[in-house]
């Protein structure tokens, strides 16, 4: 998803609505390459979507940290049967509280008690792959800081002096990018204290 929304003032000084329709699908290029960049610098996607069965392996313990935050709220959450024996177990979103910012969920308390048939209700059980979450996360706007840092990437990657693109083998719609990695790799770390700030460090 792109990570500029307010495009005519972020993007003023490169004259987007004067370009030529080629220049103006090339800016778009770059937007979407810096973008998909940023958030895999960041291992996280930013605004906010609906994620269907994102997996996680299960731990033996009572809680688990969900990919894209800030958690919105959890629709569904399934627990595969282990070894392919047995039946699949769906809860619902109630069975769970979470923790908004950090993106960890626990088995709510209040709901424990509920279904005492399966015995190992309270934690998610030990599997690889084996706990299917249903859930709303993102923001509902890009953070201001990221829209800027893309905002810059893109300036660069358009500037002469970079050169126009600046991704070995990238390609969107018709256009190829294959420049120098370092200089991308160096047009990160320029946002890099910015983009730490959102990064998310998963064991």
């Amino acid at each position: 998803m792109a990570l500029i929304t307010n495009l005519n003032a972020l993007l003023e000084e490169l004259d987007y609505s004067n370009k030529t329709p080629g220049q103006q699908a090339q800016i778009d290029a770059l937007i979407e390459v810096s973008s998909e960049l940023i958030e895999k610098y960041c291992n996280r996607h930013f605004l906010l979507d609906t994620y269907i069965d994102e997996k996680h392996n299960g731990n033996n313990k009572n809680s688990l940290f969900l990919d894209n935050i800030p958690i919105v709220s959890i629709d569904l959450i399934t627990i595969e049967a282990s070894g392919g024996l047995g039946a699949d177990t769906d809860f619902d979103g109630s069975y769970f509280k979470f923790d908004t910012s950090d993106g960890e969920i626990q088995w709510d308390n209040n709901y424990l008690l509920q279904n005492a048939v399966v015995d190992w209700i309270g934690h998610f059980p030990q599997g690889f792959n084996n706990i299917l979450v249903t859930y709303d996360g993102g923001f509902t706007e890009v953070p201001k800081p990221i829209e800027f840092a893309c905002a810059d990437l893109v300036k660069q990657g358009f500037s002469p002096e970079m050169g126009f693109g600046n991704l070995e083998f990238e390609k969107l719609g018709q256009y190829f990018y294959k420049l120098r990695k370092e200089q991308i790799d160096k047009a990160l770390l320029t946002h890099r204290k910015i983009l730490q700030m959102y990064k998310l460090y998963r064991v």
